[in-house]
């Protein structure tokens, strides 16, 4: 549709952007403290498509957001984003997602003045407990004065052909 009809893509996202920032509003109404964007399908685009066919569409759900809530942080996250990192980080979010293919350390120096969260692999989750434990305990360098914090969370993407995860222990 990007390539035959964009005139009429262009209207569908205006119109998804703009029922998204209002539902993000009313989200944080009913008590959300912090709300994370995914960008499901854009890091999959090269860069260029990306800067048509998805950031103006998170920049204006982040506007809509920013002029009705404007203290409320907002993150954003794409799956398979390594190369739209520094692009992600110039629409107006406060915290940018990372994958498990993203080193923690490399994706806080490519963002900025950003704050940086995610980057373990959901499937860790079906893993045996000594195998969690050694993955999930990978330390993450202290920040350095004036850095923004970061934050080590599973990455979305569990898969709906992965079974259901017992309880987790530790």
């Amino acid at each position: 549709m990007a390539m035959t009809e964009p005139d009429t893509l262009h209207a569908i996202l205006s119109a998804v952007a703009d029922a998204v920032g209002t539902y993000v509003g009313y989200q944080i109404d009913a008590g959300a403290q912090c709300v994370q964007i995914f960008d499901s399908w854009g890091g999959q685009l090269p860069p260029h498509m990306w800067e048509v066919w998805s950031k103006p569409y998170i920049q204006r759900v982040v506007d809509k957001v920013r002029a009705s809530h404007p203290g409320t942080p907002l993150t954003l996250y794409a799956n398979g984003s390594g190369g739209l990192l520094e692009r992600m980080a110039t629409t107006g979010v406060d915290c940018i997602g990372l994958d498990w293919t993203i080193d923690m350390e490399d994706g806080r120096r490519r963002v900025g003045d950003k704050a940086v969260q995610g980057n373990v692999d959901p499937a860790v989750l079906f893993a045996p407990p000594e195998a969690r434990s050694s993955i999930t305990l990978i330390p993450v360098r202290p920040r350095r004065r004036g850095e923004r914090r970061s934050l080590r969370t599973f990455s979305p993407g569990v898969r709906y052909s992965q079974p259901r995860v017992p309880r987790f222990q530790s």
